[in-house]
């Protein structure tokens, strides 16, 4: 079903459960009911009918779940004890919240089916689409500043209000007096005033979310209008200006659009939560190309790069930016290629994520055959789905390129900007000197990577850059009024100097001094080789202190004894327990780990990865006594890797082949225990914190 305004299936949530619909089996009514479910298999829908047969709150989050939407959460709560329990709010990533304007009933406990929670679900879905279209429109109309709008609404809103803000002040500055040097000063007064909001330890996740990611785009913001004063001649200002995504709120058509290009597009009124990446200048010229390619191209794109570099995360920035909400897909070996898989999940996409412009990403592309892809393409045309596909570079990358996807268009992944991310992510964790601290940092990684030798293990990019800058405000925090580059300092050395090999770390040494000031003392390993393990717990425990996940090695199994020995007695140090996964990962398969989904009339059985997460997370803990779940890798293959993606990219969930989403507590930490690199890539390291184990020292 299409509104008026051509996003499909925003009406489509209008429909009645009737008898009619009740007596069809639990996976085609879901389906009717609520078509994005088609993200997820029969067998995982008909799963979910035995799990909760009387539906309820777990149900919801589940299908949350499997609709890849928005919503983590749906919360309810009794306005009056007279009533039942209604949904008033949706939480989405990272704290955001979305507060419905008119309440969901939830069905009576006695008597409630699955049938009754799908629509109240349904029902939610199109509340959710009205709030956030209603809340928008208070929020341009709104006096209050934006820094105050972040503790009322979510951040998608008080992006879009910051975006028509400054679409319609750049022009109105390039004709007053102050000009856009005055509007930048504006901008970088606002972006100071939120630092010193963010400072605070005791700021709620939610607006703290929203706050840092508003900085992120004033930067961006302020970027813009510094490269238009850089132009100095008015027709070339004019053409940049023209070249930017404008937002612009259309009180005619009661609209936001977006305008690029001669094209206006509605932005849509999906929810779409979480934290956005700090705009480059690559950043923009993805935005350019993919509207470019969904309206006068091939509706084909195709984003190559290193594995580990962003890509899929890139795209879907671009669909939150439109209002959209993107669906993916990511290839493995036993991914389907039938006709009727991927036809199923390009129509769900079409119908519930707001409009013709929604990404649809498939992941690592280069892994299916080509009569795949040539499907994909066909099916795709025929929903009009704005197609997305990653690659890494490669032979296959190659082939493709002058092959099947000749007529698509081709984007390589650029050097990352790392000042511009640094200054990012530093003013977003609320650190008052950014834009001194971000080239240092930039630098301090360049060269290491250019005088380091050359490790498996070392990543030195933008994730080793994200966990810096993250611990860096952990600590501005933590202890107020410190100095900034000291601190900076030491998180570079709490966070680098363990994975160095010895001769790497007194280049280390000298760049924190050189660049921060900053004294640091290289312990020689083979000084003290009895203490060479205790060391090596020392900053296991030191790291995890906000980083969840550590990989430690080489630790062959001769020296298995000898490390347990020293972290069992940082345990004790720390009061914190140990759970181990039985046996080493690289014996058991992924469906072992995971679990898998269980045949007709069969239970429910969990992997052994899963079952231990589950006993580590009964065990006695809190925030401050940590719950250690231990894996013995053995000689782990990059694909075994794959699979424990989601336990590595501290998402602080896993998705289950049943369907469940397994929801990790805060309170737990991995330590996967490495008898040496073997055949794990670099990009598997820089998931994680990596702790050398210095086998020099055993000497």
């Amino acid at each position: 079903m299409a509104s008026p305004d051509g996003h499909p299936g925003v009406g489509a949530s209008k429909k009645r459960l009737t008898s009619k619909m009740r007596a069809l089996p639990p996976a085609v009514r879901m389906l009717q009911m609520l078509p994005r479910l088609a993200l997820a298999s029969d067998d995982q829908l008909e799963h979910l009918a035995k799990l909760f047969p009387k539906g309820g709150k777990e149900a919801m989050q589940a299908m949350c779940n499997l609709m890849q939407s928005g919503v983590v959460d749906c919360i309810t709560w009794q306005t009056d004890s007279s009533k039942p329990e209604a949904i008033c709010c949706a939480t989405g990533r990272d704290g955001d919240r979305l507060d419905l304007l008119e309440p969901i009933p939830m069905p009576p406990t006695a008597g409630c089916t699955l049938q009754d929670t799908e629509h109240c679900l349904m029902s939610m879905v199109a509340q959710l689409r009205d709030s956030l279209r209603r809340v928008t429109r208070e929020a341009i109309d709104s006096k209050d500043s934006i820094i105050e709008l972040a503790d009322k609404y979510p951040l998608q809103v008080c992006a879009l209000v910051q975006r028509i803000c400054f679409t319609k002040n750049i022009p109105s500055a390039r004709r007053s007096g102050a000009g856009l040097k005055g509007a930048v000063s504006e901008l970088k007064a606002l972006r100071s005033e939120i630092r010193e909001k963010l400072i605070d330890a005791e700021l709620e996740d939610g607006p703290r979310m929203t706050l840092s990611m508003l900085t992120m785009l004033l930067q961006e913001q302020i970027m813009v209008a510094s490269d238009l004063i850089e132009r100095k001649d008015a027709e070339a200002q004019d053409q940049a200006w023209r070249d930017q995504v404008l937002f612009v709120y259309d009180r005619n058509e009661d609209r936001v659009e977006v305008r690029l290009f001669g094209e206006t597009i509605p932005v849509g009124d999906e929810y779409v939560s979480g934290a956005t990446l700090v705009t480059t200048s690559f950043t923009h010229f993805l935005r350019q190309a993919f509207i470019n390619t969904m309206f006068a191209g091939s509706r084909v794109l195709i984003l190559c790069g290193p594995a580990g570099s962003g890509k899929e995360p890139l795209l879907r920035d671009v669909g939150r930016l439109l209002g959209m909400l993107p669906c993916s897909v990511r290839c493995f070996e036993d991914t389907p290629t039938d006709e009727a898989f991927w036809d199923r999940t390009m129509e769900a996409s079409r119908d519930m994520s707001g409009g013709r412009l929604a990404p649809f990403i498939v992941s690592q592309a280069d892994r299916l055959p080509d009569e795949t892809i040539k499907m994909i393409l066909g099916i795709a045309s025929t929903y009009e789905i704005a197609l997305c596909m990653t690659f890494t570079p490669g032979p296959r990358a190659d082939a493709l390129k002058s092959g099947v996807l000749k007529n698509s268009t081709f984007l390589q992944m650029q050097e990352p900007n790392m000042e511009v991310i640094a200054e990012g992510l530093l003013a977003a964790e609320g650190a008052r000197e950014s834009e001194g601290l971000a080239p240092l940092l930039a630098q301090l990684l360049k060269t290491l990577k250019e005088q380091c030798a050359a490790q498996v293990h070392y990543e030195l990019g933008p994730r080793t850059l994200a966990q810096l800058c993250t611990q860096i405000g952990s600590e501005l925090r933590a202890r107020k009024g410190v100095d900034e580059k000291q601190t900076a300092g030491a998180v570079a050395r709490r966070c680098l100097l363990p994975s160095l090999v010895q001769g790497d770390a007194q280049v280390l040494k000298t760049l924190l001094s050189d660049l921060f000031g900053y004294s640091m003392s290289v312990p020689d390993p083979a000084a003290t080789p009895s203490k060479r393990f205790a060391r090596v717990v020392e900053y296991i425990m030191d790291i995890t202190k906000v980083q969840p996940d550590c990989m430690v090695l080489p630790v062959p199994p001769d020296d298995e004894e000898a490390f347990f020995a020293e972290f069992c007695k940082g345990l004790n140090s720390e009061g914190a327990s140990m759970v181990r996964v039985p046996g080493k990962l690289s014996d058991f398969s992924k469906e072992e780990l995971l679990g898998t989904m269980p045949k007709k009339g069969e239970p429910v059985k969990d992997g052994l990865l899963v079952t231990t997460l589950r006993e580590a997370m009964d065990q006695p803990n809190d925030t401050e006594r940590h719950v250690w779940v231990v894996m013995m890798t053995g000689d782990i293959s990059a694909k075994k890797w794959e699979c424990l993606f989601e336990l590595l990219n501290d998402s602080g969930c896993i998705k289950l082949a049943t369907g469940e989403q397994l929801r990790l507590c805060e309170w737990l930490r991995f330590l996967f225990v490495m008898p040496g690199h073997g055949d794990t890539p670099t990009d598997t390291f820089s998931r994680s914190a990596v702790v050398y184990a210095n086998p020099a020292a055993a000497s």
